[in-house]
């Protein structure tokens, strides 16, 4: 238990939104509800990773920089699956995949160039960002324009669009100027403080999705 405490009491509220919403997951998962495709087994990594892995790496390396390399191509690859099988009958999904797993290529292939680099990789992660963000844009003006109404109180993909959507415009600017804030310690408080508030945004997001979960089809 005393090698636990360390980890709970450096917890943010974003790890709170998330543990929350893992476990609101996890009780209509038991249930027989579901809401986003694997949505329960995403928020366990998501909690197992920011709560634990990233502050044991940071006790015991003095840098979590490999494994948030590591673990945002993890995060986008799921964003990105969520939009596939949301978009899976549409003709052009095809070519959106076959240019995801060339960036997934990329994204793998930079961080082992980069390993020995104290350096975040930002290039493959806001590329990816890039196409999840479309998708995004693309889910939203299809539950505007084009689709039969219904009401977004049960459309998990809603509110986990959303979230993403104010994530990233929120952080970005940050996000492009991490490895400066790494080098000093003053513009790194400064970093973590900002980009907390996109973080809550995310688990908002994670959190909606996770109550809109609906009775499994048989």
């Amino acid at each position: 238990m005393k090698e636990i405490l360390p980890y709970i009491t450096e917890m943010i509220p974003f790890n709170y939104i998330c543990l929350i919403a893992l476990c609101i997951a996890v009780w209509y998962h038991f249930q027989g509800k579901n809401s986003l495709p694997y949505l329960t087994l995403f928020l366990f990594i998501v909690n197992f990773t920011e709560i634990f892995l990233i502050m044991f790496w940071i006790k015991q390396f003095n840098s979590n920089v490999l494994i948030y390399n590591i673990y945002s191509i993890f995060c986008v690859s799921y964003y990105l699956f969520v939009y596939f099988d949301h978009f899976k009958k549409k003709s052009w999904i095809k070519g959106v995949i076959t240019v995801s797993l060339l960036w997934f290529v990329y994204a793998c292939w930079l961080v082992y160039y980069k390993f020995y680099e104290m350096a975040v990789v930002t290039t493959s992660y806001n590329l990816g960002m890039i196409l999840v963000i479309c998708l995004g844009l693309k889910y939203f003006y299809d539950l505007i324009y084009v689709d039969k109404y219904r009401s977004i109180l049960r459309e998990p993909l809603f509110y986990f669009s959303l979230g993403i959507l104010l994530f990233y415009v929120s952080s970005f600017p940050i996000l492009n100027f991490i490895n400066f804030f790494i080098v000093d310690d003053t513009a790194m408080i400064t970093y973590v403080k900002l980009l907390q508030i996109g973080n809550i945004f995310l688990s908002l997001g994670y959190l909606g999705a996770a109550l809109c979960s609906k009775k499994q089809m048989i």
